[in-house]
């Protein structure tokens, strides 16, 4: 094993972000283990965020930090900003960053000594504290307010994240951080994906997805978050809204073809047993978006379906099954 300290991006993406991003920046600065070079990608923002980067830049500077500024010609949207970010980091772990957001003075040593204890991991995650607009905690961690639970987390530690991810996403973005190779793996991010989910994804094809259960970050959660963390009432997750919910079950659709095509291209490459698991997954994602809408046909479609054992496998269970009961019937 090297004895040689890896070296350490931060990609950091920005849009809009005049009034949170100089704090971001700090805390970035005043990490006890400092990274090599922060990357930041405007996505042409029209309020003040260059001036704040222009000048946070100037102290990440003097602190021996190699800061790179680009902006975008025209909104590119988040995920392909990431991608430019991602592809111009040049450190040997690279950490995903929101723009708002405040990480703990410990976050980068933590991740970097969780990276040397397991070196076939190629991506790892964090739980995180909630934070409200104003920088106040909220009840929840991330961990709980995404229903992340002990047995989630042994399944991750044992290196079963792709089983895991073919039921929902785990990990978010904000609290990631994943060794330089696997952007050359991932990238660009398929069709339908956000850029945290294809690189977990890709990462637990080969097993190398794992978690750190500490809390590194405090994540700011306001109106303009692109995807958030809230917890959802019991009759939420149940029943849900209907037309939210078929948007929802037929873009997982789409996104599990996309990542099907992607497959047959070998990338990411599955073995046998993956590709069987995404195939059962495909099953699971037809015969929910696809349900009939009178009541009979949906009933015996739903039975049979549960009968399958994917939605136990693949969704919440009788939950879900519920859930599509009721949504869509004429």
């Amino acid at each position: 094993m090297s004895s040689v300290a890896p070296t350490v991006s931060v990609a950091l993406c920005t849009w809009q972000g005049e009034r949170h991003v100089a704090a971001q920046l700090r805390s970035i600065a005043a990490q006890s283990v400092l990274p090599t070079q922060v990357v930041v990608v405007d996505d042409a923002s029209v309020d003040g965020t260059w001036a704040v980067l222009l000048h946070e830049a100037e102290a990440l500077r003097a602190a021996g930090i190699e800061v790179v500024l680009r902006q975008q010609e025209q909104n590119v949207g988040y995920v392909r900003n990431f991608e430019t970010a991602l592809s111009a980091c040049s450190g040997d772990i690279v950490f995903l960053c929101d723009q708002d957001d405040v990480w703990h003075a410990d976050k980068v040593a933590t991740f970097l000594q969780a990276f040397a204890a397991r070196p076939t991991v190629q991506l790892l995650h964090s739980d995180a504290r909630l934070v409200d607009a104003q920088g106040r905690p909220l009840p929840a961690t991330l961990f709980q307010a995404l229903s992340i639970s002990r047995r989630d987390l042994d399944r991750e530690h044992r290196g079963e994240g792709f089983e895991l991810l073919m039921g929902r996403n785990l990990v978010t973005g904000a609290v990631t951080a994943l060794r330089r190779g696997l952007i050359t793996q991932a990238l660009p991010v398929a069709k339908g994906w956000i850029h945290d989910e294809w690189l977990a994804l890709v990462a637990a094809a080969s097993g190398g997805l794992d978690s750190i259960e500490a809390i590194t970050t405090d994540y700011r959660q306001h109106g303009d978050n692109q995807v958030g963390a809230r917890q959802r009432g019991l009759l939420e997750r149940a029943v849900g809204s209907g037309s939210a919910r078929r948007t929802y079950l037929a873009a997982a659709l789409a996104r599990l073809r996309s990542l099907q095509e992607q497959a047959w291209l070998g990338r990411p490459a599955l073995d046998a047993a993956q590709l069987a698991t995404l195939d059962q997954r495909l099953r699971h994602a037809e015969a929910r978006a696809c349900a009939p809408t009178r009541l009979p046909s949906r009933m015996l479609h739903i039975a049979r379906e549960l009968g399958s054992g994917r939605y136990h496998r693949f969704s919440n269970g009788l939950r879900s099954a519920a859930s599509d009961l009721v949504q869509g019937i004429q």
